[in-house]
């Protein structure tokens, strides 16, 4: 069971490219979650607020300790599988963020998350 957990956090972490110039939270947990229209409608889009300190975001993000995950690509959905499971174990995440904010306004956009401290 663990080796497939981790089998599954290697793939979700390779299969997403890191950004650029993006801003990131390491050391963080998860605080809250939320999603838009549970997860339907022309935008729909996953919330995650962290504990830890968002540096180097973008100047749009302006809630600092938040980001937002695209629901309509394949990459998103396994996102949001492996901040739920994160958040549901209590695991220590590093989130990079992609520098710009394509799915929220407010909020930078994820690119990729990394497991463990």
């Amino acid at each position: 069971m663990q080796r497939s957990f981790r089998h599954f956090l290697l793939l979700a972490i390779l299969a997403i490219a890191p950004a650029a110039f993006a801003g990131n939270a390491s050391g963080t947990s998860v605080q809250m979650i939320v999603t838009n229209e549970n997860g339907q409608g022309t935008n729909p889009r996953f919330l995650v607020t962290v504990s830890g300190t968002h540096t180097g975001r973008s100047a749009c993000a302006t809630i600092p300790s938040r980001f937002a995950i695209d629901l309509r690509t394949e990459a998103g959905k396994e996102q949001v599988s492996l901040v739920k499971t994160a958040h549901a174990l209590g695991v220590i995440l590093t989130i990079i963020g992609t520098g710009a904010c394509e799915v929220q306004p407010d909020s930078e956009t994820m690119s990729y998350v990394l497991v463990g401290s």
